[in-house]
């Protein structure tokens, strides 16, 4: 009768048996049909399902985790893209706001010039009238008379005349300097205001410009993971 031996196993043999006659475990034993056996699988079967139960769970786990990384980048995106376009919102407004306030002071300055040309006008029409009426009311006093005191008076009528007219012009020359100022006032907040919004608009492009070689090298980064 063939028999089990640990010395000189049958090469047939591929998994583990328990010999019912001797209830002995072998490393090996004899698959002869004149000996009763009960096959089992042996640890090697166990451990590769083991390891491919294994494979599998690192795989599952690696989609997910790509999985989460990519949903991770396209909310990072398209947190970036609506913050983009909020600042593009913001600098529109800005830019609208500023050209409706330059209209509008360009207007105020346009209307007050305006005014004050006018009242030059009207002030150098006046004072054009006056000198002439005075001119004929002398020239009436010395075809009337021409006693001393006609003369006198004449005379210090003259004086009132020009004295009003030194008057009346330095009255226009201190106001035509008040305008000056004022335009040049003017003219000096514009360009401020202008400076500022040149100043902002500088300060968003620098930021946005540092803000995306770091949204360049994270994509990169992922990139790099995600093609090997």
């Amino acid at each position: 009768m063939h028999t089990c031996s640990r010395i000189s196993p049958c090469p047939v043999c591929i998994f583990k048996q328990i010999c019912r006659r001797k209830t002995v475990i072998y490393g090996n034993a004899c698959a002869s049909s004149n000996h009763e056996t009960e096959v089992y699988p042996t640890l090697r079967v166990v451990v590769v399902i083991i390891i491919i139960i294994i494979i599998i769970i690192i795989i599952i786990i690696i989609i997910i985790i790509i999985t989460i990384i990519i949903i991770i980048i396209i909310i990072i995106i398209i947190i970036i893209i609506i913050i983009i376009i909020i600042i593009i919102i913001i600098i529109i407004i800005i830019i609208i706001i500023i050209i409706i306030i330059f209209i509008f002071i360009s207007i105020i300055i346009i209307i007050f010039i305006i005014i004050i040309i006018i009242i030059i006008i009207i002030i150098i029409i006046i004072i054009t009238i006056i000198i002439i009426i005075i001119i004929i009311i002398i020239i009436i006093f010395i075809f009337i008379s021409i006693t001393v005191i006609t003369v006198i008076i004449i005379m210090i009528f003259i004086f009132i005349v020009i004295v009003i007219v030194i008057v009346i012009v330095i009255v226009i020359i201190i106001i035509i300097i008040i305008i000056i100022i004022i335009i040049i006032i003017i003219i000096i907040i514009i360009n401020l205001l202008i400076n500022i919004f040149i100043i902002i608009n500088d300060v968003l492009h620098i930021s946005f410009l540092q803000r995306v070689p770091d949204l360049v090298d994270v994509s990169r980064l992922y990139g790099n993971t995600l093609n090997p």
